[in-house]
């Protein structure tokens, strides 16, 4: 089972703590909160067995992600592992926070559509039908929702390509997504930079890790210059649909000035503001168009049941 992004930052920032006042990994593992106590007991025994820190991490199953180990294990290889965990801690914290304002932007279009639900049919009541009448009709709004609302929460899970096709190319949440994935860009290339990777692999992997497809092309093309002995910057130079002209100049400053890690953890905090503003801006648009809709087919379904109950009448006081 996989950890939260809220308990992952947690157990990082504690994990870097630890480290940093001296204490060995094991130590630091049995001490640092956050995790579940079966997932912190297989770390300290694997640890404890003479395992590799990237080992014990393999070994505890799929509950961490895959490039946080990744980057875990090049922190470790600078040396710089505490650093490294901090990091992680600030994106996951990132993460987090994006995830409860997503949820907190929706929480309240679902619940005037749930009140809508049981609220509406109540003019079957009305009619004279019972509650055998009541329910179905609250049941035939409800359960369209709840099957949408979970469709669209696995499909975002899962990452499916039409859902993601869909959201990149809606105002604010596409900008939102490119900008994100950008940052994501910065945010592994700086730590596998830091940790001597070749560049063709970091940009691989970090291609791969922003889960954007015109990023894992350019990635492509990067590895070819470099393997022709070239400066990457070159290959970057005429991919200026797929990567924002900042990100090349900045790249090419930081390969021409030795200064790669200043420049990619610039990057990181330029795009990852930009992100946050697409996503404040789409967290607020968003459930106004959402309420709008709900606001409106109440509106006509009240105004089919007055024009139902009308008709009644008119038909009673008809000779």
């Amino acid at each position: 089972m996989k950890v939260s992004s809220t308990r992952l930052a947690a157990w990082y920032a504690q994990m870097a703590t630890c480290l940093d006042a001296g204490l060995s990994w094991q130590r630091a593992v049995e001490t640092a909160s956050g995790l579940r106590t079966e997932l912190r007991r297989r770390l300290v025994d694997a640890l404890g067995a003479g395992l590799s820190l990237d080992e014990a991490l393999a070994r505890g199953g799929a509950w961490l992600p895959r490039l946080d180990r990744e980057l875990i294990a090049a922190g470790t290889a600078a040396g710089r592992t505490p650093e490294m965990l901090r990091r992680l801690a600030a994106r996951h914290e990132a993460a987090a926070r994006a995830r409860r304002q997503v949820l907190a932007a929706s929480a309240y279009p679902l619940i005037v559509a749930h009140l809508a639900a049981f609220a509406l049919p109540v003019a079957v009541l009305m009619q004279g039908a019972g509650v055998e009448a009541y329910l179905p009709a609250v049941l035939k709004v409800l359960i369209p929702l709840w099957g949408a609302v979970a469709v669209l929460a696995w499909a975002a899970r899962r990452r499916l390509r039409p859902l993601m096709a869909v959201l990149d190319v809606l105002p604010g949440i596409g900008g939102y997504r490119r900008y994100r994935a950008l940052a994501d860009l910065a945010f592994v290339l700086q730590a596998q930079v830091m940790a001597g990777i070749r560049l063709d692999e970091a940009w691989r992997r970090a291609a791969r890790a922003s889960g954007d497809t015109r990023l894992e092309a350019v990635a492509g093309k990067v590895a070819e210059t470099v393997r022709a002995g070239l400066p990457v910057s070159l290959a970057l130079a005429g991919e200026r649909r797929s990567l924002p002209a900042p990100f090349a100049e900045f790249w090419e400053n930081g390969e021409r000035t030795g200064a790669l890690e200043s420049a990619l953890a610039h990057l990181y905090r330029h795009f990852g503001d930009l992100a946050a503003r697409r996503l404040a801006a789409a967290s607020f648009a968003y459930p106004k168009v959402l309420f709008a809709a709900v606001a409106i087919w109440v509106a006509v379904q009240a105004l089919q049941f007055y024009a139902g109950y009308f008709q009644q009448l008119e038909e009673l006081m008809q000779p």
